[in-house]
């Protein structure tokens, strides 16, 4: 490859990960944040630079570290397995986001030599579901009431346990 076709791709690939949706980090083995992509701070408020030197656990929600850590600990045993794993990430708001990420074992990649994590924010998918249900309870509530306006009702009674007219007493 000439030097301006490695150039090129050098700067092609820079593009494409400084403009990817999904950020990407390099874990160490010991779970340290070793590199940080730039799209890190889109999804977190955290640039690179803040990010860079903390364990991967300090931004987790506590209930999906152990499954988290789990994971990662099979992925180094196992470096042909990859897995991919919804959790919750603190954001520097403050603010819980849910995270899709996909973690690759190239500890033994020559010019890698880390754990490869890219992740997403899936937040508004993961809440879908409760707005979805939000939305059908409405719709029963409705059908309940327009039938009972379009069953022609003359009038309503309301009345006592033996049928007696609540509205003299």
């Amino acid at each position: 490859m000439t030097r301006e076709a490695l150039l090129e791709s050098e700067q092609l690939f820079r593009a494409v990960i400084e403009h990817s949706t999904d950020a990407i980090v390099l874990l160490s083995p010991q779970s340290t944040i070793v590199y940080a992509s730039p799209s890190t701070v889109q999804v977190t408020g955290y640039t690179p630079e803040e990010i860079v030197g903390m364990k991967n656990c300090a931004l987790l929600h506590p209930d999906d570290l152990e499954n988290l850590n789990e994971h990662l600990t099979n992925l180094i045993a196992y470096s042909e397995e990859a897995f991919c794993l919804e959790y919750r990430l603190r954001c520097k708001d403050g603010t819980w986001r849910w995270i899709e990420g996909t973690a690759n074992n190239l500890l033994d990649h020559p010019h890698i030599g880390a754990i490869v994590c890219t992740w997403r924010d899936i937040t508004k998918r993961k809440q879908l579901p409760v707005f979805e249900q939000a939305a059908r309870d409405l719709l029963d509530g409705e059908r309940k009431f327009r039938s009972l306006v379009e069953s022609n009702i003359v009038g309503v009674m309301v009345t006592d346990q033996e049928g007696e007219d609540v509205r003299s007493q």
